[in-house]
């Protein structure tokens, strides 16, 4: 949908772009709400579930929301990723699918 414009699912035009979405969240004390937003995260310290990240975080790029006015049809899309680094230990991978070339012939 980003580079198009186009729903792939239904075909439609009219798509609702929300920059650096984020999860909204109600505070623990009264009801005041706020949103936090969503980025990409690298947990530099111990694999801790989420809350309770360790103080190590790195936080790298933040995550766009596309939605199709018609069928709702959404696709998240990543943004100033490129501070990523492959850390397999982590569980952090870059796979590499582009094919070798050859000599040209």
């Amino acid at each position: 949908m980003k580079s198009t414009w186009t729903c792939g699912k239904c075909g439609g035009r009219r798509i609702w772009l929300i920059e650096r979405y984020g999860a909204h969240s109600e505070l623990t004390h009264g009801t005041d709400h706020r949103s936090d937003p969503f980025s990409i995260v690298i947990n530099r310290g111990t694999r801790r579930p989420i809350p309770g990240w360790d103080a190590r975080a790195v936080h790298v790029g933040a995550v766009d929301l596309l939605i199709c006015a018609a069928c709702g049809f959404s696709e998240f899309w990543a943004r100033d990723f490129q501070g990523l680094v492959p850390e397999p230990e982590k569980g952090v991978h870059l796979i590499d699918a582009t094919p070798e070339r050859g000599p040209y012939r």
